[in-house]
């Protein structure tokens, strides 16, 4: 009966064996976005990034172009209401108020794009370089 209880013990150590053992391992993290998530204390800054976060990042991940057509209009006024606020002392500098100035432009360049029912090529040119105008205030406003 020696033989019986070496098989015995090894299923016992196969059914006893540490869950991690056949446990997969943990998923990677998502990757991180390449944009600030903190807010920047200029809430019109903000406001404006959410817009252009929520129809830049489907159209430049996925293709998605939805919401784009969806918030060009959104976009559009955000924009304006940002140009329209009082500049920080800290951003109140010329490469940033043309910029801004750049970006309201951008956005109705989208909005109008969009709102003729422009190709999807022509949205995502117009929407890339109102993003490229937006991170020179991203990257060069710090507060």
């Amino acid at each position: 009966m020696r033989p019986l209880s070496i098989i015995a013990a090894g299923v016992f150590a196969a059914i006893a064996a540490p869950a991690s053992a056949q446990t997969p391992p943990p998923a990677k993290p998502a990757p991180q976005m390449e944009h600030h998530s903190a807010a920047s204390g200029w809430k019109e800054l903000d406001a404006f990034h959410e817009v252009m976060a929520a129809t830049w990042h489907p159209v430049s991940k996925s293709g998605d172009f939805s919401v784009v057509r969806a918030k060009a209009d959104s976009l559009s006024a955000t924009a304006k209401r940002w140009a329209a606020s009082k500049v920080p002392t800290a951003c109140d500098k010329k490469e940033i108020r043309d910029a801004i100035a750049d970006v309201v432009k951008g956005s109705d360049a989208v909005a109008a794009l969009v709102a003729k029912k422009a190709i999807d090529a022509d949205v995502r040119k117009a929407l890339h370089d109102l993003h490229e105008r937006f991170e020179v205030v991203e990257h060069g406003c710090h507060m």
